[in-house]
């Protein structure tokens, strides 16, 4: 009777099982027979589809997946690892039984063995030419489920191997999660949770994987340990076993806790068919690692940022690599950069020189040891355990030439720098260095990685926007490296790749050895988006948005080849532009090179609206007016806003561009913290994008300039322009802008709509001071020398808004 009720509790859990991970792998699990868009029948609901039951009799599988409305995929359970063979046995009789008739063909059928105590075992296979072949993805076994695609693509080719079918990122990211928290359950703390994925992977090498069944964990530990320093040692990486080896809770309590984490995680694994997906082009093994390193402070503090995969296979593309180029990343990681290249090899070379580079002309360094042995685990899913990838601090170490044992061109890591230029062997470098280290500025090293390359080599490295346009030593960086490396393209990166830590970076291609001629152009690219958005705390691939590296790819890779080559530009996006000699402030960033797009009659008045829009709230919170006039006068916005005109006078067609400080004295605030300001009467701008840029009222320190209404303000860290509607004094992160010749307050609204039609130039790395808003250029209409500011006030005072500001401000004050 036990036995019985265990085994019914078995099945349930069997049931469970398989549905939530159908589930997660998109497939409908509703039963057909009830929905039309349902794909699963479990195994009470089999006999109620009449063609099933004509020949299956009483049999019953655990589930009969509806692949198409003919073909079918058979799943059958059992209670224990060791009767796998007898799932698959029975599952291929449903098959036979299923194939005798007309209706349903079952090419795929797969079987599942396991309980909730020890984890579940999945195996699957095709029948080719009438013989039942393990299904395979690059060629391993697979491990868990199958997709829908699978499915078809299996049914379709008839071939039991899938080769590099397209992997579910966001399974994988949700996976990760839950393997995190997992572990968190399992009292593994955040910096051990990378190495325990990777004593499993590793010990999942060795013949059928860890013994799980082991209901000691301290057997069951020492068993994935063994495992695990065994495929280190046969890949000559032993060294690192002390990185891997996976301790006991200290607490014994603790022990069944570990144990229960352990065969979860090993589940969840098996269920991406982890194996199959790190063969791929990508770093799985880095999303796991991405996902640990955001609940991990110590992370943090160190200024470390996983690289995303889609940015080290850009970087990899773009930068040009070959079977016979030296590859070397001294920040590397989980190896992101090195797979990336070693995949872009593999694309293009046959396997004696795939061989010859993952042994030869792959290298890397990571100070931290646990991290190191993640990329050592990395590459060994690679086929490329003997790799040169060393646990060690860069600046202690250099690459220098040397011959391999069959003559190739290779290098080794030594304690001394190159003796000559001729002996520094590497021609790629791809990096991201930790971002805000005190001692180690992010150019340090790039620096280093420049000496260990041959002149004319490429370097890829990520720095934080301010490095590229900051003044101070970041400037006097730039300056030097221009006398000795070609800078050839800068491109920004979104703002949010490293999300949720805040880093605004750039990615930075440099040729080594060549001083930078002036009179050549720098590929400039705005990459404001890269095909993916935030989703519940994580960044996802969206087709709902535009992937610029994508975009610009072959655009920079023939740039790379050949920098004479014409480059088409398009506006806030790409340009080659020579480095402007008259920059005092050496900004070698794509937003001080890249065009203004023309704005569109529609672009001015809806610009014109906000500044209006703004002024009007902040009138209407000042003069305490009732919510429902405001919510009137939105509504009435709302219905003239369907039809966005401006005066037929008023065309942007042929309008001039003109400097800021052609038209307008730039001037800062005259004082800086409000911490020691009592309140008061005087309206005070700062810092704020909100409330038309007045933080609040506040008395008037000395020196205090009372500035006229009318004036526009910019603030110097957002970027936003506003028209103040009162006397105000102002910040010293504000800019006010004093015109030059007298001008109507009509024209100060379309003046701050153009500077705000620019605000995609700015960032907390480049924040637009004085220096930048001297040099900023604007459209407006002009008839020669003059404004043309009738035609202006005409479209101002038509816009909604117009009319209450003019009935609350006093008309005859001029600025």
């Amino acid at each position: 009777m036990p036995q019985r009720a265990k085994a019914a509790s078995t099945e349930v859990d069997a049931y469970i099982f398989i549905k939530r991970k159908l589930d997660e792998l998109g497939w409908n699990t509703r039963n057909p027979e009830r929905n039309d868009e349902g794909q699963v029948w479990t195994q009470n609901q089999c006999l109620s589809n009449p063609h099933l039951k004509a020949h299956l009799g009483l049999d019953r599988p655990e589930n009969i997946v509806k692949v198409t409305e003919q073909h079918l995929w058979v799943i059958e359970a059992k209670r224990s690892h060791g009767q796998i063979g007898q799932a698959l046995d029975e599952a291929r009789g449903y098959a036979a039984k299923l194939n005798h008739g007309c209706r349903h063909r079952v090419s795929i059928i797969s079987g599942v063995a396991g309980n909730e105590d020890d984890g579940y075992i999945v195996t699957s296979q095709l029948i080719v030419d009438g013989d039942w072949q393990n299904v395979q993805i690059n060629g391993i076994d697979t491990t868990g489920l199958l997709s829908e695609s699978e499915c078809l693509k299996l049914i379709e080719s008839g071939d039991p191997n899938l080769e590099d079918p397209p992997i579910n990122e966001a399974l994988f990211i949700k996976t990760a999660e839950r393997i995190n928290k997992t572990l968190h359950t399992g009292a593994v703390n955040t910096h051990e949770r990378a190495k325990v994925v990777s004593a499993l992977l590793l010990a999942m090498l060795t013949g059928s994987g860890p013994r799980i069944e082991e209901r000691d964990t301290s057997l069951l530990v020492q068993d994935i340990n063994n495992r695990a320093a065994l495929v280190l040692r046969r890949q000559g990486k032993q060294s690192f076993d002390d990185h891997i080896r996976l301790l006991l809770p200290a607490a014994e309590d603790n022990h069944v806790k570990l144990r229960r984490a352990l065969v979860e995680t090993l589940q969840d694994l098996r269920g991406l068919n982890i194996h199959s997906a790190m063969k791929s082009g990508a770093d799985w093994l880095g999303t796991f690692y991405e996902v640990f390193l955001k609940y991990a402070r110590w992370a943090q503090n160190l200024g470390i940022v996983f690289t995303p995969r889609h940015i080290t296979r850009f970087a990899a593309r773009a930068i040009g690599i070959g079977p016979h180029d030296i590859v070397y990343d001294p920040t590397c990681g989980t190896g992101g950069f090195l797979v990336a290249a070693f995949e872009e090899v593999k694309r293009s070379c046959g396997p004696n020189q795939i061989e010859d580079f993952k042994r030869h002309s792959v290298f890397g360094l990571e100070q931290d040891d646990g991290i190191a042995a993640l990329a050592i685990v990395n590459m060994i899913f690679r086929g490329d355990g003997k790799n040169n990838i060393e646990q060690a601090n860069c600046f202690a170490q250099h690459v220098v030439s040397a011959r391999g044992s069959n003559g190739v061109r290779t290098a080794k890591f030594t304690k001394a720098a190159p003796a000559t230029a001729a002996s520094a062997p590497v021609t790629r470098v791809l990096m991201n260095p930790p971002f805000s280290l005190d001692r180690d500025k992010e150019y340090h090293f790039v620096n280093h990685a420049l000496a260990q390359m041959v002149e004319g080599g490429r370097l890829f490295c990520i720095l934080p926007y301010s490095v590229m346009a900051k003044s101070g030593q970041a400037k006097i960086w730039r300056e030097n490296l221009l006398k000795e490396h070609t800078l050839l393209s800068v491109v920004t990166l979104p703002i949010d790749i490293f999300y949720p830590v805040s880093a605004p970076p750039v990615g930075v291609f440099i040729k080594q050895g060549v001083a930078h001629d002036h009179d050549k152009p720098v590929l400039w690219v705005r990459a404001e988006t890269d095909g993916h958005l935030k989703s519940k705390g994580k960044r996802l691939p969206s087709p709902l948005t535009t992937d610029h590296l994508e975009d610009c790819l072959p655009i920079v890779r023939a740039f790379l080849d050949n920098p004479d080559i014409t480059i088409a530009s398009r506006p806030r996006f790409i340009v080659a532009a020579q480095i402007n000699a008259n920059d005092d402030l050496m900004e070698l960033v794509p937003e001080a090179y890249l065009e203004q797009e023309p704005l569109a009659h529609h672009d001015v008045r809806y610009g014109i609206e906000n500044v209006l829009k703004d002024a009007t709230a902040f009138l209407v919170r000042k003069r305490s007016y009732i919510e429902a006039l405001l919510a009137d006068m939105h509504q009435d916005m709302l219905r003239r806003s369907t039809t966005p005109t401006l005066p037929v006078a008023f065309h942007t067609d042929g309008w001039i561009e003109r400097r800021l400080d052609e038209i307008f004295e730039l001037q800062r605030g005259d004082f800086h913290s409000l911490k020691n300001l009592a309140g008061g009467p005087v309206a005070t701008v700062s810092r704020t994008e909100t409330h038309n840029g007045v933080v609040g009222y506040f008395e008037r320190p000395d020196r205090s300039t009372l500035h006229p209404i009318g004036l526009v303000t910019v603030s110097t860290v957002t970027g936003d322009a506003f028209v103040q509607m009162e006397q105000f004094q102002a910040t010293d992160n504000v800019v006010i802008l004093m015109p030059r010749h007298p001008m109507r307050r009509t024209t100060a609204y379309l003046v701050a709509a153009m500077i705000n039609s620019q605000k995609w130039r700015y960032s907390y790395g480049r924040q637009p001071y004085i220096g930048k808003l001297s040099a900023l250029t604007i459209a407006l209409p002009w008839h020669g020398e003059t404004l043309d500011e009738d035609a202006i006030e005409s479209a101002v005072k038509s816009q909604p808004y117009w009319q209450f500001i003019e009935t609350n401000i006093k008309s005859d004050e001029s600025p």
